[in-house]
């Protein structure tokens, strides 16, 4: 499937398909996608791929009110609309920066070294932050992995020199609250969080981080290469699996939604052949409504693909994957409502 989608394909690039005989027809979203603008780190771009302002820094959050938080590898910084920092964290931040479910707080993965026989070993830190800048939680992932008896990895830190580290021992990647759930019997509970490293497994976190409620390894994934790991509204668990567990026969990647409490795959994308679908770091993925879901990947840009028709209706893997025709590394692209931030930037 993905066949028809490729960088290649310049028809297709930036908007919506028009050959009715193999796509579907120009689709509306319920929240009014078009309006929406494309998130890449701290890179807006508008849904055609256009880009539309840079701001300072690796990750970025972007508030209604014109602040902007900005995280990097020596700090996070919280910005006024007119550039004026109003506070700073020092710290080594990575990978992800979110909103809290009622945006009144900031969930980061910062970094710590410990030194442990004479090596300096480095470990994730999740975060949660007000909107003042005062640290509400914070949890040593040293101290999750001690509670559950598990095994620090040992890579050797190649990833990011900036912390000066011999040695890795956790490598989270994505840290999200779990919203409310329609189901009264669903698995997750909101106001808890849950948290993915490589290798290492997803952990819900209670709320208050005071300990891990659960632990578990996404088994459709080799060693849990998986990035983006969420909980949606339904209970349902939601990834980027960049390894998929049959890499013997073949290497892929796939998207799943997995319905744990009936313990069983409620969808699935891969491409056709499954090998044109590959992602072996970063990638993203965001549940824009019932039917449409927004897939992006490390260089490749992001694709529209609806569940129901089982067919891409947007692709813009061109325009989002390459800026000044040099390739774009993207941890993972997220279409957001930017429209009030916009107003005191342009």
């Amino acid at each position: 499937m993905l066949r028809k989608y490729t960088v290649n394909s310049r028809p297709l690039i930036g908007k919506p398909i028009k050959d009715q005989s193999t796509a579907a027809p120009e689709i509306r979203f319920s929240q009014g996608w078009k309006e929406k603008k494309i998130i890449s780190g701290c890179k807006i771009f508008s849904i055609k791929g256009d880009l539309i302002k840079t701001f300072p820094g690796e990750l970025c959050i972007f508030l209604k009110d014109g602040r902007f938080v900005s995280a990097t590898s020596d700090a996070l910084t919280m910005f006024n609309f007119d550039s004026k920092v109003l506070w700073k964290i020092p710290g080594h931040f990575h990978h992800q920066l979110n909103l809290s479910q009622d945006g009144k707080s900031i969930l980061a993965i910062s970094s710590e070294n410990i030194k442990e026989k004479q090596k300096l070993v480095r470990y994730c830190v999740l975060m949660q932050i007000g909107l003042d800048g005062k640290v509400i939680h914070l949890l040593s992932t040293k101290k999750m992995l001690e509670e559950l008896n598990l095994k620090p990895l040992e890579w050797q830190s190649y990833w990011d020199k900036s912390m000066l580290s011999d040695i890795e021992a956790t490598h989270f990647n994505s840290f999200y609250e779990i919203p409310e759930q329609i189901s009264s019997s669903s698995l997750f509970r909101a106001g808890d969080f849950i948290a993915n490293s490589l290798e290492l497994g997803v952990f819900i976190i209670s709320k208050d981080f005071s300990r891990v409620i659960n632990h578990f390894l996404i088994e459709r994934s080799v060693r849990n290469n998986v990035h983006d790991v969420q909980i949606d509204r339904k209970g349902f668990l939601i990834y980027f699996n960049n390894l998929h567990k049959d890499q013997k026969e073949s290497l892929y990647s796939t998207v799943d939604i997995f319905d744990s409490k009936m313990k069983k795959l409620f969808f699935e994308f891969k491409a056709n052949p499954k090998e044109m679908f590959f992602s072996p770091a970063c990638g993203g993925v965001q549940v824009l409504d019932d039917h449409h879901i927004l897939i992006s990947t490390r260089l490749g840009g992001f694709f529209v693909y609806n569940m129901n028709l089982k067919k891409v209706v947007f692709s813009n893997l061109m325009s989002t994957g390459m800026l000044n025709w040099e390739p774009f590394l993207a941890q993972q692209f997220k279409l957001i409502d930017l429209n009030e931030f916009l107003s005191f930037w342009l």
